[in-house]
């Protein structure tokens, strides 16, 4: 899991965000932490749309072990769907509460979820 977090953050990294040319295992563990703090109860510890939360919601979190994204999986536009939240859905806006480096690790995070 470690190795594909880190090879997911250096994509992100790729893609022109500053973040650790390498990230380290204190980058990987940060990210799984804001993940498992922010994004777990509605997707689900591993990312399958299936928290404890994702029961009562329609439309129904997102399944990132498919590592499909509603509107695009730009860097730019995964930061500005996690930033602004998404219109009719229990997604919230996390801009006020995640600094932008955080959003930043937290999306390699996700994308190492997608299942191969």
């Amino acid at each position: 899991m470690i190795l594909r977090v880190a090879a997911a953050l250096t994509c992100v990294l790729i893609s022109g965000v500053s973040i650790p040319a390498a990230p380290d295992n204190k980058t990987i563990e940060n990210a799984k932490r804001i993940y498992m703090e922010n994004c777990a109860a509605c997707h689900g510890a591993s990312g399958g749309g299936d928290g404890p939360a994702a029961a009562t919601l329609k439309p129904k979190p997102r399944n990132f072990k498919e590592g499909k994204f509603l509107y695009g999986d730009s860097m730019a536009q995964l930061k500005k769907t996690i930033k602004n939240g998404v219109k009719g859905s229990a997604m919230p806006a996390w801009g006020p509460t995640l600094k932008d480096t955080e959003i930043e690790i937290v999306i390699g995070f996700i994308k190492s979820l997608k299942s191969l």
